[in-house]
């Protein structure tokens, strides 16, 4: 049923598209968005990226409705394995929100971004830059976003030789976690600690390691799961 709906909504989009020149753009944008959507609940990620492409093509106002579309760009492009799209996608999302003086989407572009830059071994300074200016942005105080930043901040300055930094930004991270009780945050960076071990005993990052798998696991979170292999 979820894979029916996509692709009906799809067609729908398509043909809406296709008669913007005629019709206007409004309804094309709306059905190329519950077309993404359906894609996404779908697992169809590169069907989404084409709708929300289409939809920022057809004109999305460049407030926080196009920052939306471009963070949800980032995601599926990133997990349809296109890097570079996915990197491309969360800058301008990025430069949306830094005008807009969001911080909390801010905070999610350069999370995305620096997720999307890691594996590809790129130059890590673009990453860190933007954390670093990310959580600066942030309301103060403990979140469940700040818990990302810091998760992906830890990584960003591991694989800028800066262990010791790295280290203790995961042990803020985790204490963060564990005060507010967010377990998906808690299960993120420990499944991270061999990135963020710095000075750590190799025994240590281990438990923390199976201790971010087992919660991962009763949390039913897969990737999470899977990055405590890694």
């Amino acid at each position: 049923p979820g894979e029916r709906s996509a692709r009906a909504l799809g067609d729908i989009a398509h043909h809406f598209a296709a008669a913007a020149p005629i019709g206007g753009t409004d309804r094309a944008v709306e059905y190329s968005l519950l077309a993404a959507a359906a894609a996404m609940t779908a697992l169809a990620f590169d069907e989404a990226a084409v709708a929300l492409q289409t939809a920022l093509e057809l004109g999305i106002p460049g407030g926080t409705d196009r920052a939306d579309a471009l963070l949800d760009l980032g995601a599926v492009t990133y997990r349809a394995g296109r890097s570079v799209d996915s990197q491309e996608a969360f800058l301008a999302a990025a430069d949306i929100a830094r005008g807009l003086g969001d911080g909390r989407r801010l905070c999610r572009a350069a999370v995305g971004y620096e997720d999307a830059c890691w594996r590809m071994g790129i130059d890590y300074g673009g990453a860190l830059e933007l954390l670093e200016e990310a959580g600066g942005a942030l309301e103060a105080g403990d979140s469940e976003l700040r818990v990302r930043v810091l998760a992906a901040l830890g990584r960003a300055l591991s694989f800028a030789g800066r262990p010791a930094e790295s280290a203790a930004v995961r042990d803020e991270a985790i204490a963060m976690a564990a005060r507010i009780g967010d377990r998906q945050g808690l299960a993120l960076v420990l499944s991270r600690s061999y990135w963020l071990r710095g000075p750590t005993p190799l025994a240590e990052i281990l438990d923390l390691l199976a201790e971010g798998r087992d919660l991962a696991r009763k949390l039913g979170d897969i990737e999470i799961v899977a990055e405590a292999f890694q």
